[in-house]
């Protein structure tokens, strides 16, 4: 796919590309998946007044089958433009953050503040990749689960460290000890408190499920 960077830069106003520019750019940063849908996408620029050859590279870019490809492309045409390196990379980590996080698998949200706390909704052992539960046992899908339960911290600002309590859901209470093994891995003393409880079942079949409630840096 050519390069669609170069010709827009020649076109822009530097007096526009230095706020109008740099709001449009942001915003889609910090709402690529809103900004796939094209009709938006034009709407948002139209509304904004953003320059049509801008607006047009920036379609563009939204064409490349990743989300890390989208957002470096977003930084360095921003950076080209003139913009603020610091605001736009800023806004890129956090979408890349963000695309990095696990799927919820039904109408809640991965995780939610309140009053200096950061409460997070179970996790399995699915891949943020593909959606599904790795390979292998328990061992494998606890790691994955404490994995994506660390991209979430760190999405909002937390992390293990701050940790006050997790709760654990064991499909066989047999695995008890193998379910320890990669759990430990994650942490450090002091641990969290933590409740382990056998269920029946879990979904997608998965072997363990693990919550969280952590604090929030800084709150």
């Amino acid at each position: 796919m050519p390069d669609p960077i170069s010709p827009a830069i020649k076109s822009v106003s530097p007096f526009v590309a230095q706020g109008t520019h740099l709001s449009f750019i942001g915003r889609v940063i910090s709402n690529l998946d809103v900004m796939m849908d094209p009709r938006f996408l034009v709407e948002q620029a139209r509304s904004m007044g953003v320059d049509e050859s801008v607006l047009s590279c920036v379609v563009q870019i939204m064409e490349r089958p990743t989300k890390d490809q989208r957002v470096k492309e977003l930084m360095r045409f921003a950076s080209n433009l003139g913009l603020s390196a610091l605001q736009t990379a800023n806004e890129a980590e956090r979408a890349m953050k963000e695309a990095n996080l696990p799927r919820a698998i039904g109408p809640y949200q991965l995780a939610k503040q309140w009053n200096g706390l950061l409460f997070v909704s179970g996790q399995l052992g699915l891949s943020p990749e593909t959606g599904q539960l790795v390979e292998g046992g328990t061992v494998e899908q606890t790691r994955q689960a404490m994995d994506n339960l660390r991209r979430i911290l760190d999405y909002h600002d937390s992390g293990f460290e701050s940790v006050i309590k997790t709760t654990v859901y064991l499909t066989d209470i047999d695995d008890f000890d193998a379910m320890n093994m990669a759990y430990a891995n994650f942490l450090r003393p002091d641990y969290p408190a933590r409740s382990t409880i056998g269920v029946k079942g879990l979904p997608r079949g998965a072997r363990v499920e693990i919550d969280a409630i952590a604090s929030v840096r800084g709150k």
